[in-house]
């Protein structure tokens, strides 16, 4: 920007009101700006998943690859949709034209190679599969909306962006009338797309009312009686003559920078309110010159004035732009003379300012908010602009009670700015802070702040004094409340049954409470539904209130609510029956709350679920464990029942032989068996691998047989040295042989003998272990089995 007068124009900061009059139609939203709200998150829900019905029905061709997301403006030349590809997902706009509109061969052929950086790209076609033939265009789709959107959104104008679009504007109207041919002749904010922000790029949009130059040369029949284009931003000439040329756009340029300048359009009636009846616009397009006063800067107010003249021979043209912004000042030509006013106003002093216009001043409120709220806590600076407003300017419109003294609350001093404001600069300016106020606005904004709604700064300015005032902002006096606006309904909607929907959420997160306290199996499954409820309640909270803001964002909750389970578990069954008992026909504070609630406890009743269902299986389990447990304790002690009698047994024998030995005479129990002397003692130790093998049950572990035969044996080893060696010892101390030899003996017959008996013994215990690990194989294999 190389100007610091770009700064200089704001006036005041004024807020974008609404544009485009009567004459309007809804094409004026071009299918790229769907509805200027960027499609692409919008809102927290798929559009196109909705499952919505649309009022418009693609051609064969387009159907086969696209779907439609979005139905935009109908218009009275065209249904526009935004479509999107069904493999690439990349988003279209589809424009398809009314019966018997079409455009010349050699116009489509122009638009087929134009400069994309100054024309969205179009894709041109004539279908010829209804009944008549329908001309089609396909676009770009542009997120970032257009200068119209951008407008409204910046609650004042975008004056430090004016050279910029300035530039640009001129770019484009050079191209497409010196590189194209053609007259744009709908050049208004809402035909103007912006691609980037920063930096930032312009393109325009909706040529299909366009026409070429020498058409308009040759033929006066084509516009005769008929304006084609936005009302609110066609020349004088084009009002009384079929021949208008480039001249017009340059007008419409002038009119487009007026409001970038201020933020308003410069037709308004006596109470400072934007024109909308088509007639009283004719009539003020026609009148003179317009009133460019509240554009202060003198290099801004001069470009204006040159765009604006009222006659085309005297309009600024390319030239006189590109010299403008070079830094020249080309004169102006001005056919009429400029009334006088009939009286001198006396000025009122604000924010450091004299004001001779309660629009400018109001503007200027928006842009200077502290400054406003200060104004009116004030008794002495509000009976000086009660004055002002009764005595100097004569206007008896504006209620008393606005020009009176409010107490320092915030909240209050807020209404009272909103609602002076409102009364001059129309229902359209509605702003809070600055910051441009609608009711699609506000849910939106609950929707992005979510369980976090009572921290965001901006919702917290909602003061009850302030929504009614918003509310009343609306308000059309002497129409019912049918026939007020869909804002006004929105707005009463939620100043009525916000604080209700808030109850009744806290409410039914009681209910549930109470409810999810189900034990099962000893557990308690909705301890971790308990502790996150809280937590849901601004959540569910903040989805009330953007429904009741928007009814897209009701019918999104409704859908929502539709498709979950309303089965289980009981709490969240009965809350669920609860929200459609109450949510049928007229808008219901319980009914909505309960909806929301759903929506946003819907994950916790399915983790209650999981928890049940864990809790069972968690059980069953536990009673699994406990049944093998027993089982095993059972099988247990009959083992052990067996194993005591076949050791009893086996020691019973040993025990019988040993007693026995004595009364043998000197011969070995072999001898007296009849059989070499080391079979009974093999006998014994069989037995009692046996019975260590019938003692183990612990069945259902991997036996390695070589491993448990080598351990019995290299245990049995050692046992049977140490038992010969004892038994020795024991023998010849009984003796009465003399110590020398009782101590030759020990030694001779202790060493051999406990060799004999390490040998005896390891191949005793290996044959018990032989024993043993035969029965633990056949026992391991059975618990398998079974």
């Amino acid at each position: 920007m190389a100007n610091g007068d770009d700064h200089a124009t704001r006036r005041d900061g004024a807020a974008a009101t609404r544009r485009d009059g009567v004459g309007a139609t809804r094409r004026d939203n071009p299918g790229a700006t769907a509805r200027d709200n960027g499609h692409a998150g919008a809102t927290s829900r798929d559009v196109a998943g909705s499952g919505r019905e649309y009022g418009i029905v693609l051609p064969g061709h387009l159907a086969r690859d696209y779907i439609v997301v979005d139905d935009l403006s109908t218009g009275g030349e065209a249904t526009v949709a935004v479509v999107q590809h069904r493999e690439t997902g990349a988003i279209k706009v589809v424009k398809i034209y009314r019966q018997g509109i079409t455009l010349p061969q050699s116009m489509i052929d122009k638009l087929k190679n134009a400069d994309v950086r100054h024309v969205l790209r179009v894709e041109r076609s004539l279908y010829t599969g209804w009944a008549t033939p329908r001309f089609i265009e396909v676009m770009d789709y542009v997120p970032a909306g257009s200068l119209a959107a951008k407008l409204d959104r910046s609650a004042g104008g975008l004056p430090n962006l004016a050279r910029q679009i300035l530039t640009e504007m001129t770019d484009a109207i050079e191209y497409i009338h010196d590189g194209l041919n053609l007259v744009h002749r709908d050049i208004k904010p809402a035909n103007v797309l912006i691609r980037e922000d920063d930096p930032l790029d312009l393109v325009l949009a909706d040529l299909g009312i366009a026409s070429e130059l020498d058409e308009i040369a040759r033929s006066r029949r084509e516009t005769t009686g008929s304006v084609k284009g936005t009302p609110a931003y066609q020349s004088p000439e084009t009002l009384n003559s079929s021949d208008a040329g480039r001249a017009r756009d340059w007008w419409a340029l002038g009119m487009t920078m007026c409001e970038v300048l201020t933020g308003q359009h410069p037709f308004k009636d006596s109470a400072g309110n934007e024109l909308r009846d088509e007639g009283r616009i004719r009539q003020a397009i026609t009148m003179g010159e317009i009133d460019l006063s509240i554009i202060t800067d003198a290099r801004w107010n001069l470009l204006c004035r040159g765009l604006l003249s009222h006659h085309p021979d005297d309009r600024w043209g390319s030239r006189q732009v590109r010299a403008w912004l070079a830094g020249e000042s080309p004169g102006v030509v001005s056919r009429q003379q400029v009334q006088p006013p009939e009286r001198s106003v006396a000025s009122f002093m604000f924010a450091g300012r004299a004001f001779t216009d309660p629009v400018a001043l109001s503007t200027h409120m928006v842009a200077n908010w502290d400054k406003a709220t200060e104004l009116f806590t004030q008794s002495s600076e509000c009976e000086a602009l009660r004055t002002w407003i009764r005595e100097d300017l004569r206007d008896s419109s504006i209620a008393t009670n606005l020009l009176s003294t409010v107490s320092s609350n915030a909240g209050l001093a807020d209404a009272r700015v909103i609602a002076f404001t409102t009364h001059y600069r129309g229902p359209g300016g509605v702003a809070l802070r600055g910051v441009k106020v609608t009711a699609g606005d506000l849910a939106l904004r609950y929707l992005k702040a979510g369980g976090g709604w009572k921290d965001d700064s901006f919702l917290k300015l909602l003061h009850p004094k302030v929504i009614d005032a918003l509310v009343e902002s609306q308000y059309v006096a002497g129409v019912d409340q049918q026939g007020q606006s869909a804002e006004y309904r929105a707005l009463a909607q939620f100043s009525r049954y916000a604080l209700d929907t808030d109850r009744e959420v806290a409410a039914a997160v009681s209910q549930v409470d109470r409810a999810a306290a189900e034990h099962v199996y000893g557990s308690d499954i909705g301890v971790d539904v308990r502790r996150d409820l809280p937590g849901r309640i601004p959540r569910a909270q903040a989805l009330a209130r953007a429904a009741l803001l928007s009814p897209v964002c009701l019918n999104d909750i409704r859908s929502e609510f539709s498709a979950l389970n309303h089965g289980r578990p009981p709490w969240f069954a009965e809350l669920c029956r609860q929200a459609g008992a109450a949510a049928g026909g007229a808008i219901n504070p319980a009914g909505i709350a309960r909806m929301t609630l759903a929506t946003a406890v819907a994950d916790l009743a399915t983790y209650y679920e999981q928890a049940r269902a864990n809790a069972e299986v968690a059980e069953r389990r536990r009673q699994a464990e406990s049944d093998a447990a027993d089982a095993a304790d059972r099988r247990s002690r009959l083992v052990h029942v067996i194993t005591g009698a076949v050791t009893g047994l086996a020691l019973a024998i040993a025990i019988n032989m040993v007693l026995d030995m004595p009364q043998q005479r000197g011969r070995t129990l072999g001898e007296e068996l009849g059989v070499p002397g080391w079979v009974p003692v093999i006998l014994v130790l069989v037995l009692a691998g046996l019975g260590m093998a019938l003692g183990h049950h612990d069945w259902d572990e991997d036996l390695d047989f070589f491993s448990t035969v080598i351990m019995c044996g290299m245990a049995g080893g050692p046992i049977g040295g140490i038992c010969v060696v004892v038994g020795v010892l024991i023998s010849e101390l009984l003796d009465d042989d003399s110590v020398v030899e009782k101590v030759l003996v020990v030694l001779l017959n202790g060493f051999f003998g406990g060799i004999a008996g390490v040998i005896v013994g390891a191949i005793a215990f290996g044959a018990a272990g032989i024993v043993y690990a035969i029965v633990r194989r056949i026992a391991c294999a059975l618990a398998r089995a079974t």
